[in-house]
């Protein structure tokens, strides 16, 4: 049963020195990617909200009885990058912030900057306005007033989707790993 994702994968003879020498590499370019009729299935899946804290290998401990199935996680919400595809915690959300709306004089102020930059205005049902739109409705009296999203909220409200993930159910783990494993070695699954 396959349960460390790259030690199934094919090894491919490469010159990674360009010496003339190859050498046999793991290919971790070859990928295998689950239906969406599968990933919608809820009798295949089901929702799991992302825990502060939580991270894939905590989540597949705890549901499939192993931190190694960690990729499974990741494969049934189609993760490449765990780095910027997975919800942050609440300290690395802030260094985030920090890292990427801090001014140069003042480093830990990101928060309070990304509060104040306008990222976009929404109507009254949550649809995305032009900035001339937003400013003819703030002069047009007894229209509703268009509103103003920071890029705080609307990096929140991101990160805040992210939590939202699939689990494969784990009546099917056993299944969904010998068809994985069939479809690394390339051949077709029935």
């Amino acid at each position: 049963m396959i349960e460390k994702y790259f030690q199934k994968l094919e090894k491919v003879p490469y010159d990674m020195f360009k010496d003339g020498n190859k050498m046999d590499i793991t290919n971790i370019f070859k990928r295998v990617k689950l239906l969406k009729s599968i990933l919608d299935n809820n009798y295949v899946t089901y929702e799991y909200y992302v825990q502060e804290g939580d991270t894939p290998e905590m989540i597949a401990d705890a549901y499939y009885g192993s931190p190694h199935y960690y990729w499974i996680v990741l494969l049934s919400n189609d993760i490449s990058d765990v780095y910027g595809e997975w919800a942050l915690d609440e300290d690395k959300f802030i260094d985030y912030l920090n890292d990427v709306y801090a001014d140069n004089f003042e480093k830990n102020n990101g928060q309070q900057r990304a509060n104040q930059k306008v990222h976009h205005y929404e109507d009254y049902f949550g649809n995305v306005i032009h900035k001339d739109t937003y400013l003819e409705k703030l002069e047009k009296p007894g229209s509703q007033p268009p509103k103003v999203v920071s890029y705080l909220e609307w990096e929140t409200i991101r990160n805040n989707r992210k939590r939202y993930i699939k689990l494969l159910n784990n009546d099917y783990l056993k299944s969904f790993l010998d068809k994985f494993e069939t479809m690394l070695k390339g051949e077709e699954v029935k």
